[in-house]
């Protein structure tokens, strides 16, 4: 990127600091959680153990992308579960380009409108005990969830950067 001329030397360097911080605080937020919620659920750390053994059968090889590949369902059960209580994006906010109406209330255009992820993730109507973390919910056979109503890295063009990053560590 630095040899192209139509990029401005410090465009470059912002860009690369950000994916760096983006990185670091996206990683670090969604394990910590993930570990306070693994440290509480002693029957999830033993769930968790016996897929890694299955995954990783021989602990003196290392690991490899093959063995990221295969079946980790409960793995992501467990992550999906603790981004749903804690997500990295407070919300998704959006600019109305035209008038509308939001359960009742009449929203002018040009208003800044913003979704809260973890209000929407703990509502009965979308999960039973939606407070108590249950990474079994993710592996049931239910209605089909709204796509939009968990975004715990935000979405579009102003999702985090991080994403990739935070759900591979």
């Amino acid at each position: 990127y630095l040899q192209n001329p139509e990029l401005d030397h410090s465009d470059v360097v912002g860009t690369a600091a950000d994916l760096l911080l983006a990185g670091i605080d996206t990683t670090s937020y969604a394990s910590a959680f993930l570990l306070y919620h693994v440290a509480r659920h002693p029957e999830v750390q033993q769930r968790l153990h016996a897929e890694a053994r299955r995954v990783l059968p021989d602990p003196d090889q290392p690991l490899s992308a093959d063995a990221l590949r295969t079946d980790i369902t409960y793995t992501r059960a467990v992550l999906k579960e603790s981004l749903r209580l804690n997500p990295i994006s407070v919300g998704v906010g959006r600019v109305l380009n035209q008038d509308t109406v939001l359960s009742g209330y009449f929203v002018p255009k040009g208003t800044t409108v913003v979704t809260q992820n973890m209000i929407a993730c703990r509502l009965e109507q979308h999960f039973p005990d939606p407070l108590l973390f249950q990474p079994d919910r993710w592996l049931q056979q239910r209605n089909a969830l709204n796509p939009y109503l968990v975004l715990p890295f935000g979405h579009g063009m102003r999702a985090c950067i991080a994403r990739r990053l935070a759900e591979q560590n």
